[in-house]
């Protein structure tokens, strides 16, 4: 459950983050699912480690649509 409501969050967070982009230019000067991303994967076990990889890979593909 835990793992579907942070893969949510941060499809939420990467989608809210292209409201930062800079006009004219593609990127965005902020993207708040790093946070989300990076407590993911450093609270992971180790052998569950790959599994937050691949959400948090997914979870950003998916916000960036």
């Amino acid at each position: 459950m835990l793992w579907c409501a942070t893969g949510v969050g941060i499809v939420v967070l990467a989608a809210s983050a292209t409201l930062f982009t800079i006009p004219g230019l593609p990127i965005s000067v902020w993207w708040p699912a790093a946070g989300l991303s990076a407590v993911l994967a450093l609270r992971a076990r180790a052998r569950r480690r790959p599994l937050a990889i691949v959400v948090i890979f997914v979870a950003n593909a998916l916000g960036m649509l």
